[in-house]
């Protein structure tokens, strides 16, 4: 965000400022999120993949429409969905781990997060010095649509 932000003429604080309404967007939604996973008003599955569908149609907005307004539109969509997939995944990841492996998962959850939290930057400036941001967006979002699909297959609810 902050990279297109530039790229638009924006000045370093408000394209900070943008990368804020992503933290504020994620931060208010979640507890929301967990309240609605919790008196099962939502599931995994569906949260899950609602969610990382809200991070891909925001960055397929920021790559679309490179603007200001297409920037903070990205920002409240991509925090909506990182707020609603995150507690989802990791209460998922709680619900169906044994509790002699709880530290475990968890912490490899976390470690996922983390490094999806630096590659995604990566991927999509290394594809940016190679072609063009909006291309390197558009990769991003397509992945993570493709990681969305896994999910709604992988995470559907067994019939017995």
């Amino acid at each position: 965000m902050p990279l297109l932000g530039t790229e638009l003429g924006l000045d370093n604080g408000l394209s900070m400022g943008i990368v804020s309404v992503l933290a504020l967007s994620s931060a208010a939604i979640q507890p929301w999120a967990g309240k609605l996973k919790d008196e099962a008003l939502i599931s995994s599955h569906a949260g899950m993949v609602g969610g990382l569908l809200l991070i891909a149609a925001g960055l397929s907005v920021a790559a679309a429409w490179p603007s200001t307004s297409a920037l903070f539109a990205c920002a409240v969509l991509a925090g909506l969905g990182i707020g609603i997939a995150t507690p989802l995944g990791f209460a998922h990841l709680a619900a169906s781990t044994a509790p002699e492996r709880m530290g475990r998962t968890m912490g490899s959850a976390e470690l996922g997060r983390e490094m999806g939290d630096a590659g995604g930057p990566l991927l999509v400036g290394s594809i940016a010095a190679a072609a063009s941001l909006a291309t390197g967006l558009w990769v991003l979002s397509v992945l993570v649509v493709v990681i969305a699909a896994l999910a709604f297959v992988f995470l559907r609810r067994r019939r017995t």
